[in-house]
């Protein structure tokens, strides 16, 4: 597999945690992605992209303000929460079968394959123990002292 491209264990996830009801009801545009076949975007208008953060937020709180700074931890780099993607993913699995389901992903998705999963707050530092990704908030970083 590529390294750009969702595995099927993640797509499954996150069809998992998408909320019901997400469908969305924009055009769609066929996008180029490094390394697969062509996926769909949402054409989203500006003004109603807070809406939609808000409508396919998957966690537990509030989704972060449209003008946040986040990174990417695939592509390395920091994008402004209102430049987001909305993908429309087509999920199959043997025993569910298939559906289509909108996902949210950085601005950086056609180059890396960023998800929602992916995303990291500016003050957090993110390493890698055994294969795991581990987040450890930059506040809570000590110096050690000698």
């Amino acid at each position: 597999m590529n390294g750009n491209q969702i595995s099927q264990d993640e797509k499954y996830f996150l069809a998992c945690i998408t909320p019901k009801n997400s469908e969305m009801d924009f055009p769609q545009k066929k996008i180029e992605v490094d390394g697969h076949d062509p996926e769909l975007e949402y054409v989203i208008p500006q003004e109603k992209k807070a809406e939609v953060l808000k409508k396919l937020w998957p966690f537990d709180g509030k989704p972060p303000a449209m003008e946040d700074t986040l990174q990417c931890i695939h592509e390395g780099k920091t994008f402004k929460v209102k430049d987001f993607k909305v993908i429309s993913v087509r999920f199959v699995h043997e025993r569910l079968g298939y559906r289509f389901f909108p996902m949210l992903a950085s601005p950086f998705y056609r180059h890396s394959g960023g998800t929602i999963l992916d995303w990291t707050s500016t003050n957090e530092e993110q390493t890698i123990i055994n294969g795991v990704a581990v987040t450890v908030m930059k506040k809570d970083i000590k110096p050690v002292e000698a």
